[in-house]
């Protein structure tokens, strides 16, 4: 850098602030300093040559005016653009000229992070944690399995873990050059996560500020970082923590795509210098370059002050749903729909391919032959629970906006009528929300690469020398290929009514129009705009659904009187009122604006679709009725399908007249349907488990299946085509991949089939789907061709798909704990009193959160006798009995047993242990449980004796009358029974 200044030099002050202090020492002109940090126009600098403080922040210019202009290397020349504005400038170009961009070759050479060992296969399976194995685990500090290091979680650590750490963790990463060292942790700054700037739910971040032995301009000082909530912080970071970091894969999900895709998006993201995770622990931290964002101008009623920027200086941080705080919304939603557009281009260019794996095309009619299933008619019972499920829902948020918060709705969004209509209309559309999603992926030019939540707040901006914004993406826990629609839903959010009613078709011409210019499919406005409208109705009720879980959470009922507005501290202070509470109010407005029920009856009544018939034969019949009829035989029409025909004639001129005819009006033919499919072969079930079962029924990642009935060979029907099992996750997409597993049958029962494949341990609490699949290979003699034509079902050859099955027996939260429990006998003089002595076993059951899945339902206690030793020491089981047990994270069993003869006897030491199961199959033993019922001997009372009196009968006999205090028992004993004499009386006979 050169300083060049009138005045006698430039005004340093010693930090980025302009009311932080100012040196007495000016930097002076002609001077060479370092850059050290670049924030919009505040440099930190070292001084290289030249006169003035040695360290310090300057401004570069002022007014428009250049105080410092960089240099290139020593010759005193001017410096080249930073490349992420080189590259932002030829982008932009290209956008505004309209120019195809295919994605540029990946550079050979990649990250060292990526050299060797892929990140994913370093990764162990996904590991849910209990509460308590949470309370345990989240403690240690144990080495990441990205780079074998312990690695900081906490801000405290982040500053602890000191400088020679730092230098370690970014050479693992090769982030810093190996001749160079960081020397100094300056800060680490902990993030707010709530009130109005707060930075996020999904995990606490803060900024980390290093110093390095040699200042590289490639290097940032300024960095940020990602890390899990303390589960021991609070109730909410319990919570927090185990929706996170517990119900879903979704922080590792996060490092993986900063790891492996950095030098892969078709946009800027923040530089990774750091990432690691640890699935026993769930700890995670994420260290990347900290966004230089800009000042915010002043908020007056809710609108911000409009600030003038320069170009490439990065926009002001907007938090989530404030899209007040934009200072020119509809652009900046333009510019996230033309990022995605081109990030889900570049996935159909194979951009992403050792990320995901290939990605499958295919034509809708190719989704119609062999990805949906045959849609089974929708039961009375069925379609009623979707309904009244819908119905709670949106009745929760009625309340909320008619009788709770109105103040925050505007008219339309809390009128009555209008929204019993919405919810008539939603309600009636719920049971076929299923069959939207499907058709949201039924082609594979709909389906790509997505961010999962694009809002503003997971973007930085800027604008370019022509005005245009472009953007920066970060926050990548979602990355995944799904359709387009979906994620739509996630941006738009936080987008007010007038915005989308204003600029809907809009956003959609530009994911349209830059999807193609990118290399993707060419796809119609009018499709795009027709998903987006179906998905309306359930984003709605989904928004309703909040209020309960969250809203209220945070502030209750009782206390919304005192929020005026959306602009209230209180509202926008609490992050979930804040961000639940503004899609409920955008989502209200906006339905009344578009006429999404009428959208959904056209499309459920569907659209005529011209087909070209190519295979026609004609013949007259030879009939004295119909002596000028013609029959024409169409072809390979495939079955179930219904279909109106249409007949043209034209006259035939020889070629050398030069005249075509032309074609007559039509013959309209009626609605015909083709004959039925064959029968799909009927879906896998989950078989009953021989009790015991076999041992490796008790490892996670077993099912056992049977078959109802699998499609013959023929009249042999005792000897099955060839299939393929085949399996997904239960809460897979419907797009998501089959992948092929191996089984074979029981040993006991042949029957049945053993399915063991370490694969659905990762299913093992969500459950996976089984379906048979007939494969178009040939597998020389054991295929034959004639075996397509008996399994086929639709133009497809799969069967019907099964339910849920969970890949693993019911799993105990908290193994069971016996207590010993005593109650007083209302007689104690009662030749046979009730049983007073109880073995009380409590214990905890895991129960996923697939609704979906096979509850628990069956358990089972077993005991024995350990002392003394006898022939009674076998196990031996209780009856089975039924506890139903509910969708929760886990819930509590109680079982009472009496202490009574034969099975357990007073004195004698024995072992407990329960076991758990479904109505098919059971899981293992728990851990022996000790059980003592030794009895210790009654103790004398304290300072207690024996009181011998004469007793002279009238006849001279003599008696001894004894007189004592009561022993003392154990709690629970009724009767005692002494020598010499008798409970019942305090006189006794020798």
């Amino acid at each position: 850098m050169v300083a060049a200044q009138d005045s006698g030099g430039i005004l340093v002050r010693a930090g980025r602030d302009l009311k932080s202090p100012a040196s007495e020492e000016r930097l002076a002109k002609d001077s060479e300093i370092q850059q050290l940090e670049l924030l919009g126009d505040r440099l930190r600098y070292r001084l290289q040559s030249g006169a003035g403080p040695q360290e310090g922040w300057i401004s570069v210019r002022i007014s428009g005016k250049d105080l410092a202009i960089r240099l290139n290397g020593l010759n005193g020349q001017p410096g080249s653009t930073p490349t992420w504005i080189e590259e932002s400038r030829a982008k932009m170009l290209a956008f505004r000229e309209q120019r195809p961009m295919l994605p540029a070759e990946i550079v050979p050479l990649l990250p060292g992070r990526l050299q060797g060992t892929n990140p994913r296969d370093k990764l162990p399976p996904f590991k849910r944690l209990n509460h308590k194995e949470m309370q345990e685990m989240s403690m240690k500090n144990l080495p990441g399995h990205f780079s074998g290091m312990k690695f900081p979680h906490t801000a405290e650590q982040l500053k602890s873990f000191g400088p020679s750490w730092y230098t370690d963790a970014f050479h693992k990463f090769g982030t810093l050059p190996k001749d160079n060292h960081v020397t100094k942790v300056r800060s680490v700054q902990q993030l707010p996560h709530s009130g109005f700037d707060a930075a996020g739910g999904a995990g606490h971040k803060a900024f980390i500020e290093l110093e390095y032995a040699k200042p590289d301009p490639n290097l940032h000082t300024q960095l940020f970082a990602k890390y899990p909530w303390d589960y021991f912080e609070s109730e909410t970071g319990k919570t927090y923590r185990m929706q996170i970091s517990t119900y879903g894969d979704m922080d590792s999900a996060e490092l993986l795509t900063s790891i492996c895709c950095e030098h892969l998006f078709p946009f800027r993201i923040p530089k990774l210098y750091f990432a690691d995770i640890n699935r026993d622990t769930t700890n995670y931290v994420l260290i990347v370059e900290r966004i230089p964002f800009g000042k915010r101008g002043k908020i007056v009623n809710g609108k911000v002050e409009k600030l003038p920027r320069k170009s490439y200086e990065i926009l002001p941080v907007c938090g989530k749903y404030q899209d007040y705080l934009l200072e020119d919304a509809p652009s900046v939603y333009y510019a996230l729909f033309r990022e995605m557009a081109h990030l889900a281009a570049c996935d159909h260019q194979g951009r992403y391919d050792s990320f995901f794996g290939p990605m499958q095309k295919y034509t809708e009619q190719e989704f119609l032959e062999t990805k949906i299933k045959t849609r089974k008619k929708l039961k009375p019972k069925r379609k009623e629970v979707l309904q009244n499920g819908c119905s709670t829902m949106l009745e929760k948020g009625i309340d909320f906006a008619v009788n709770v918060a109105p103040q925050i709705f505007t008219a339309a969004g809390k009128d009555v009528n209008k929204l019993k209509k919405m919810k008539e209309e939603i309600t009636s559309m719920a049971p076929f929300f299923d069959d939207i999603r499907q058709f949201l992926a039924n082609s594979s030019d709909f389906v790509g690469a997505m961010h999962m939540n694009l809002q503003a707040d997971n973007a930085y901006l800027w604008y370019d020398d022509e005005g245009d914004l472009d953007v920066g993406i970060f926050d990548w826990c979602g990355f995944a290929r799904s359709p387009f629609v979906m994620n739509f839903m996630g941006c738009l959010s936080g987008a007010d009514a007038d915005l989308l009613d204003a600029h809907e078709e809009g956003l959609m011409r530009m994911f349209c129009d830059e999807y193609a210019r990118y290399g993707g499919p060419k796809i119609k406005v009018e499709d795009l705009l027709l998903r987006y409208h179906l998905q309306w109705p359930s984003f709605a009720m989904d928004a309703c659904q909040w209020v309960e879980r969250d809203i209220y959470r945070e502030c209750p009922k009782e206390e919304w009187h005192s929020i005026t507005s959306m602009l209230d501290d209180k509202f926008v202070n609490l992050w979930n009122v804040r961000c639940r509470g503004t899609t409920l109010v955008n989502a209200l407005e906006y339905y009344n604006r578009r006429p999404f029920f009428q959208i959904f009856e056209e499309w459920c009544r569907g659209a005529v679709a011209a087909t070209e018939v190519d295979d026609l034969e004609g013949a007259p019949v030879a009939s004295p009725d119909a002596p000028d009829e013609l029959h024409f035989h169409v072809e390979e029409l495939p079955p179930s399908v219904t279909y109106q025909f249409r007949l043209f004639a034209r006259l035939d001129f020889h070629p050398a007249s030069g005249h075509e005819g032309e074609w007559s009006l039509p013959l309209v033919s009626a609605w015909h349907r083709t004959a039925e499919a064959v029968p799909p072969p009927p879906a896998p079930e989950e078989a009953v488990a021989p009790d015991p079962p076999p041992p490796e029924m008790l490892d996670d990642g077993t099912v056992l299946l049977g078959f109802p009935q699998l499609p013959g060979r023929g009249e042999d029907a005792a000897r099955p085509a060839p299939f393929q099992l085949q399996f997904r996750g239960a809460l897979d997409p419907s797009t998501a991949d089959w992948q092929l597993v191996q089984s074979r049958p029981l040993d006991e029962e042949p029957t049945k089939i053993l399915v063991m494949d370490p694969r659905l341990r990762r299913y093992a609490e969500d459950g996976v789907i089984f379906r048979l699949w007939r494969p178009q290979l040939r597998f020389g003699d054991a295929h034959r061709v004639e075996d397509d034509a008996r399994v086929r079902h639709y133009t497809s050859l799969a069967s019907v798909l099964s339910t849920a099955i969970r890949s693993c027996s019911a799993q105990f939260d908290e193994w069971p704990k016996a207590t010993l429990v005593f109650q007083a006998s209302a007689d104690l003089h009662e030749e046979e009193p009730p049983p007073t002595a109880m073995l009380r076993l409590d214990w905890k059951v895991h129960v996923p959160s697939n609704a979906g899945l096979m509850p628990v339902r069956l358990h089972q206690v077993r005991f024995r006798r350990v002392k003394p030793p006898g022939k009674d020491d076998t196990w031996q089981e209780l009856p089975p009995f039924e506890h139903y047990v509910a969708l929760h994270s886990s819930a509590e069993v109680r079982r009472e047993i009496p202490l009574v003869g034969p099975n357990f006897l007073m004195g004698a030491d024995y072992q407990v242990s329960v076991r758990m199961g479904t109505s098919l199959r059971w899981g293992d033993w728990s851990p022996p449980e000790p059980v003592s019922l030794a009895m210790h001997p009654p103790q004398p009372a304290v300072e207690g004796f024996l009181q011998l009196d004469d007793v002279l009968l009238p006849d001279g006999a003599t008696f001894f009358r004894l007189t004592w205090p009561a022993f003392d028992t154990r709690l629970g004993v009724l009767k005692t029974g002494h020598k010499r004499g008798d409970l019942g009386g305090t006189l006794g006979h020798v």
